[in-house]
């Protein structure tokens, strides 16, 4: 499973440099390191509400190799997940469900 944690309007960010990474301005950058992506395999623990996160890549080095465990709980067709420990970020993740455009 991949995950992709953006901020708000993440997509809709103008680059200011026209040419390839040498071309970046600190802006650029910045909306660059506003993110976070991982790969991951995973297991659920249904009775407890717990999913488990074994880390294979992430944009962030430290983190490769290890486990992210979260509760979650869903809310219609939004899954909620947050962290468990005070290891990772303090984020509390939402993922809405979004119908396909064919």
């Amino acid at each position: 499973m991949g995950v992709h944690h953006v901020t708000e309007n993440y997509e809709k960010y103008k680059f200011e440099g026209s040419g390839g990474l040498d071309s970046l301005t600190v802006n650029d950058l910045r909306h660059l390191a506003n993110n976070f992506v991982y790969f991951v395999k995973y297991k659920v623990n249904d009775t407890l509400n717990i999913t488990e996160h074994y880390i294979e890549s992430v944009n962030f080095q430290r983190m490769w190799g290890t486990i992210a465990k979260r509760k979650y709980l869903f809310s219609g067709d939004t899954l909620v997940l947050n962290p468990l420990t005070n290891r990772y970020p303090k984020i509390r993740l939402k993922w809405i469900k979004l119908n396909d455009i064919e």
